[in-house]
């Protein structure tokens, strides 16, 4: 599914989003409101940090990831972060124990819930005058997907592949999904799988300039 969307105007100072939810969620919205219930709540939050510098390859990034089970509490998790993920914060509920063995973060918890917050040089590529933002999820069960990307001037919204945002700002997006299942004869281990790769656009570069190109 893919959505093109163009932002005319000059983009706003993005503030950051968490979402923070209680006990039992049950929702119908995502594109199956059909199916009410789903084993866990996965919260990211995406901030792009803008660089001054119009021919950077790479821009920084803050990620927040939290997790809110709502069937089995007390599993175990490992979160593989990205390489150079640096600034790790982990939070756990009274009882919980984590370790950071970069780059995989393994959190036990006594309570169905957790919280990473952490930045990265390498999450949001340059490619050309646009800007790549990849989100991936894979669960073997139903589960809820809400997202939240957060972007400064003089960045713009181009489009998405994959999921397409429910919510569209000049300076943010948002996903509220419940990912379907893939067909059992792809193969696919991990069948709810959430994948949105999201373009934006450097306002101070041409559409053809290549300078900047990564491969």
């Amino acid at each position: 599914m893919k959505r093109v969307i163009y932002c005319s105007t000059a983009i706003a100072a993005a503030f950051l989003t968490l979402f923070v939810m209680n006990g039992a969620v049950r929702s119908t919205d995502g594109p199956n409101p059909a199916r009410p219930w789903y084993g866990f709540t996965r919260i990211v939050t995406i901030t792009l940090e803008s660089a001054s510098d119009p021919l950077t390859p790479a821009l920084t990034s803050r990620w927040q990831l939290e997790n809110i089970n709502q069937v089995v509490p007390g599993d175990v998790y490992r979160v593989t972060l990205p390489t150079d993920a640096y600034s790790i914060s982990v939070k756990v509920p009274t009882g919980g124990v984590y370790a950071i063995e970069p780059p995989i973060v393994v959190i036990s918890t006594t309570t169905p819930w957790f919280y990473l917050d952490y930045r990265t040089n390498q999450r949001a590529l340059r490619v050309g005058h646009q800007i790549l933002v990849n989100q991936t999820a894979r669960n073997n069960q139903d589960y809820r997907y809400i997202a939240t990307l957060n972007f400064t001037a003089p960045y713009q919204y181009i489009g998405t592949n994959g999921y397409t945002p429910v919510s569209v700002t000049a300076s943010s997006l948002h996903w509220d999904n419940i990912p379907l299942p893939i067909p059992a004869a792809s193969g696919d281990q991990n069948p709810y799988r959430f994948d949105a790769t999201t373009w934006l656009g450097d306002a101070r570069l041409p559409a053809n300039d290549e300078a900047s190109s990564v491969g």
